[in-house]
């Protein structure tokens, strides 16, 4: 038994999908492998763009994405685990940038993949679970609708997104409150089990 990435929900007015809905069920090798898994993960978890992973340096718990390599040319941090940290480094690792040809990694005995093989995994995983028409941004979206489930500040997401305006983010304030709980149980159950935490603690 796995975590199940598909099929995807698609929530009502945006193109925002609920990329893992922790139900579980059996593998199915022919929709992802554990390696794309994992890599889905990591996007969803932490809201980068698919290039800033590998333009970004590691700086202790932190990749950090400066203003030259940002789409909005604001410079953020974004932060890692100390097992996020060693995925990113092993990704920068095993990928090469647009025009250069793939090399060996020797060690490893594979050969590197350019940075849009990553999407175009993504589209292949969809398509298997008959599901068109999915990006790979749509991990950073269904990050945006979790983080605003889990802080209700609006604010809060526009900053881990890097937006230059809040008028950007505000789009993620729109969904159903109740909705999102439903689709995302684990971040309720996480926020619940939190409160009950300071309420012990008072």
């Amino acid at each position: 038994m796995a975590l199940r990435l598909f099929p995807f929900r698609q929530y009502s007015d945006h193109n925002v999908i609920n990329m893992f809905a922790n139900q579980t069920v059996d593998d199915n090798p022919k929709v992802f492998d554990p390696f794309m898994k994992d890599v889905f993960r990591l996007y969803r978890d932490t809201g980068m763009r698919l290039s800033e992973m590998f333009y970004g340096t590691i700086d202790g718990n932190f990749l950090h994405i400066s203003s030259e390599i940002s789409k909005t040319h604001y410079s953020r941090d974004v932060y890692l685990n100390d097992e996020q940290v060693d995925q990113v480094l092993h990704l920068q690792r095993i990928t090469h940038f647009p025009g250069e040809k793939s090399k060996l990694i020797a060690d490893l005995s594979i050969k590197t993949h350019e940075i849009k093989f990553y999407s175009k995994q993504f589209k292949k995983a969809s398509q298997l679970a008959g599901i068109n028409d999915r990006k790979f941004h749509s991990l950073r979206h269904t990050f945006a609708v979790r983080k605003y489930l889990e802080h209700g500040d609006i604010y809060k997401v526009a900053k881990l997104l890097g937006h230059k305006s809040v008028t950007t983010t505000e789009i993620y304030a729109k969904f159903n409150q109740r909705k999102l709980e439903q689709d995302f149980p684990d971040l309720v159950q996480d926020t619940q089990t939190g409160n009950q935490h300071l309420e012990t603690d008072e």
